[in-house]
């Protein structure tokens, strides 16, 4: 994990130009996805991602959650 990744985002002036090239890795603490009778709009859930010192809250529309769950991994 990038340590203190989160941070270095959310600080930056210029995401575009600071991080060209750059990965940084996050992991998923918690997911949840929301059932019909909970849906709002078009976020279909929540995911919790960490860099192993910050916490970031992101909410899942639609297109990102189709995309997700449509990923197929390679067999091996």
């Amino acid at each position: 994990m990038t340590q203190n990744g989160i941070k270095k985002i959310a600080e930056t002036k210029n995401l575009q130009e600071e991080f060209a090239n750059v990965q940084i890795a996050v992991q998923v603490v918690d997911m949840t996805i929301f059932g019909p009778d909970h849906a709002k709009k078009n976020i279909k859930g929540r995911v919790s991602l960490s860099d192993g010192v910050s916490k970031l809250i992101c909410m899942l529309p639609d297109k990102v959650y189709n995309a997700m769950v449509s990923f197929d991994l390679p067999k091996s």
